[in-house]
């Protein structure tokens, strides 16, 4: 191997900090009504048609939340996409009103809504949760965190530079803002990235089975 990828490898391992414990989450009946009862019907979902106001009718059934909820629980464990699943729907949707600059749009994806269920859930709030419990996430890290909100990052770095002037000492502050960091994502640094904060391998298999 060249040096850079022997390099990377060396820094994937994770043999000096002890691996943290597997993550143990599935779909409950009890979570998939909690979900679609409380989702407003207005929502936009679904590219096969199929209507958000489908899926709160069904999670007031007992029985048709058990019928769904098994299907995605195989799915998850054999790390299997549905076919529906693989069509996305983008949308790009103006910063500010009345000006399209083209680096200036929010990209918005809309997939199907038993997939959003899954994501949102696992991803979204047990394994933030997870990483959380088991200080996983770096302190720095401001973006996509519970309870820390955009304008910490703006009032630490006010703080910091207050702290500077006063001592009156040479200091520099470095910003790292990931710009379109979610159309950058390596996959496979993603799929370590998840293995070490605790993902089971049959959902990170399932991550990647969607992707491709």
């Amino acid at each position: 191997l060249d040096l850079a990828t022997k390099s990377l490898l060396h820094h994937l391992k994770t043999n000096i900090i002890p691996p943290m414990p597997e993550l143990i989450s599935s779909i409950t009946v009890e979570k998939f009504r909690a979900f679609y009862l409380r989702t407003k019907e207005r929502t936009s979902s679904s590219p096969s048609g199929l209507h958000l106001g489908h899926w709160k009718a069904a999670a007031t059934s007992q029985e048709l939340s058990t019928i769904l909820v098994t299907i995605l629980n195989l799915s998850i464990l054999n790390s299997h996409s549905l076919d529906r699943w693989s069509f996305v729907l983008g949308l790009l949707q103006e910063k500010k009103a009345g000006l399209p600059y083209i680096h200036r749009f929010r990209t918005l994806h809309i997939v199907e809504s038993d997939l959003n269920l899954i994501m949102r859930l696992i991803w979204g709030k047990e394994l933030m949760k997870w990483a959380e419990s088991h200080s996983a996430i770096n302190n720095n890290q401001y973006g996509g965190r519970k309870g820390i909100q955009a304008q910490s990052v703006a009032l630490n770095k006010t703080l910091t530079m207050d702290i500077m002037r006063y001592y009156a000492e040479p200091a520099s502050i470095i910003d790292n803002d990931a710009q379109a960091c979610y159309d950058r994502i390596t996959i496979v640094l993603l799929s370590y990235s998840l293995l070490r904060l605790g993902m089971p391998i049959h959902l990170v298999r399932f991550m990647l089975n969607w992707l491709r």
